[in-house]
């Protein structure tokens, strides 16, 4: 009898209980394969399924595309390209995904608090515009918004 219950996956297996809670509007779910290529999404994830969990992303989007988010953390040096994230947004659009979301690695960030260079901001920037120009609801999670007013500020 639950309702609203968000669920974080790797988005890797297919889960018929998900999509009938999308269904049924009783989940929202998240899905962060923070790339955009094969390639990439090997190299952060370290498996082997890069197809495999955009088919479920389009699966889960015609179950219910109101309750998907496709996140993308932004990994500085590994996928911090724009050509990166351009194909990232090219794949959401493609498997009818209507709400992304995107941070930052939190190693990374931790790390590198509060001395965040520009380059990350610019990209993080780009994401936010990118978001906005294909009409796709956006959340940013809490440490992309703490770059992003640091250099606001």
């Amino acid at each position: 009898g639950y309702k609203n219950i968000r669920i974080n996956s790797s988005g890797i297996e297919y889960s018929k209980s998900i999509e009938e809670g999308l269904k049924q509007g009783r989940v929202s779910l998240v899905i962060s394969p923070d790339a955009g290529t094969k390639g990439t999404f090997e190299k952060i994830k370290q498996v082997k399924c890069y197809n495999k969990v955009w088919e479920n992303i389009r699966r889960y989007a015609a179950a219910n595309k109101e309750l998907l988010k496709v996140k993308f953390i932004l990994y500085p040096g590994v996928n911090d390209t724009y050509e990166e994230i351009d194909k990232w947004f090219d794949e959401v659009i493609k498997n009818g995904v209507k709400a992304v979301c995107f941070s930052i690695e939190q190693h990374w960030f931790q790390d590198n608090f509060p001395d965040f260079t520009q380059e990350i901001y610019e990209k993080l920037k780009y994401m936010e515009k990118r978001s906005k120009e294909l009409n796709l609801e956006l959340e940013i999670y809490c440490e992309a918004l703490t770059v992003l007013k640091h250099f606001k500020d």
